[in-house]
């Protein structure tokens, strides 16, 4: 729709970030169409376009519509920019977009989808809760996708894949990979990275979580390892390395993996699932003092994810606050969420509380 929109009139800002959009949901071409914006003047640090010294009222597009091309043109670039690994530009090219406040229920939805795609966790739950009102828009698949996004960072696979539904698309794929990943179906999760790669196929995370879903079934484990090192050299996506972290911590490679989450620690959507594992890793190894900030920042990111909420109890229990560790792990076991080891440690701040 897009390309024959240009074909009709190659100049038209809009047509331009809508083609920009289709590479960006395609998963690759994520340079030419920083390009193609550039022809808008979107090329600057924050996303925006250019002003027109001789037109105040225009952008460099030339359009009198200069409010709105600046809005979906930095929300665009963000959403580029965080899959090219530039978190900084991407953050400030969607503060940009957030500045304009443009009323349109698909900009917030699409605003919301951003601040996931930086691993915002909490900044996307609260946009989503300005949806509830738009009721014309609560079956609209963005709203699915947004959902199932928002109950996959609470630990909820299962939620998440009922929010899908019968949902199209390459981003509803990998979130069904997501979901049956976390679930341990790893056949399911591989099927739908397949549907993925069959809508977009270079797409760059659908490669990625096809090789993952390989190494947690057990399944070509050095081919998909191999597969996943060759997109590291090519994708500067910090989600394909995330992924690669956890093949490589299936695969029994920790210092691979916790190298890996490292890097990926920030700029996209499951960032609060690095630092979790980082966490995990330090605690085990009784590095408290390096464990506590990359919690409290998984915690900051993503207030409902339970594998994160669970170590921040842990960490408290260890060092003496036994209150707020029953605190915590209280709320985890109760939303049906904990695990044996989260009941243990409960019970120890229970005792330590002398609660029972």
């Amino acid at each position: 729709a897009y390309d024959a929109a240009l074909a009709r009139a190659p100049d038209d800002p809009m047509a331009k970030i809508g083609a920009a959009w289709v590479k960006l949901d395609s998963g690759s071409g994520y340079e030419s169409a920083i390009n193609d914006l550039k022809t808008l003047g979107i090329d600057r640090a924050d996303g925006a376009p250019a002003r027109d010294p001789a037109s105040p009222g225009r952008d460099a597009s030339g359009t009198k519509d200069a409010g709105r091309v600046t809005a979906w043109g930095s929300l665009v670039a963000s959403g580029l920019l965080a899959r090219l690994g530039q978190p900084s530009p991407a953050e400030a090219a969607l503060a940009k977009a957030r500045q304009l406040r443009l009323g349109e229920p698909r900009f917030v939805v699409r605003i919301a989808l951003a601040e996931l795609g930086l691993g915002q966790v909490a900044r996307a739950a609260a946009m989503r809760e300005r949806l509830y009102f738009a009721d014309a828009w609560q079956d609209d698949p963005l709203i699915a996708v947004l959902d199932a996004e928002l109950f996959l960072a609470r630990g909820l696979p299962k939620e998440a894949l009922g929010a899908l539904g019968k949902t199209e698309g390459v981003r509803a794929s990998l979130l069904r990979a997501r979901a049956y990943l976390d679930t341990g179906e790893s056949r399911l999760a591989q099927a739908e990275a397949d549907r993925a790669r069959e809508r977009a196929p270079e797409h760059e995370e659908a490669k990625a979580y096809q090789a993952l879903a390989r190494v947690t079934a057990r399944a070509s484990e050095r081919s998909a390892l191999r597969t996943l090192a060759q997109l590291e050299k090519s994708s500067r996506s910090p989600l394909v390395t995330f992924l690669a972290a956890e093949a490589y911590l299936s695969a029994g490679r920790t210092p691979e993996a916790m190298a890996r989450f490292a890097r990926a620690r920030t700029g996209h959507a499951l960032a609060y699932r690095a630092l979790t594992e980082m966490a995990r890793h330090y605690l085990a190894a009784g590095e408290s003092d390096k464990g506590a900030p990359l919690i409290t920042e998984a915690v900051t990111l993503a207030p409902g994810y339970p594998p994160a909420q669970s170590l921040l109890g842990r960490y408290y229990l260890r060092g003496g606050q036994a209150d707020k560790a029953r605190e915590v792990l209280e709320h985890v076991v109760a939303g049906g969420q904990g695990t044996v080891e989260d009941e243990l440690f409960l019970a120890e701040a229970l005792v330590a509380n002398k609660a029972i």
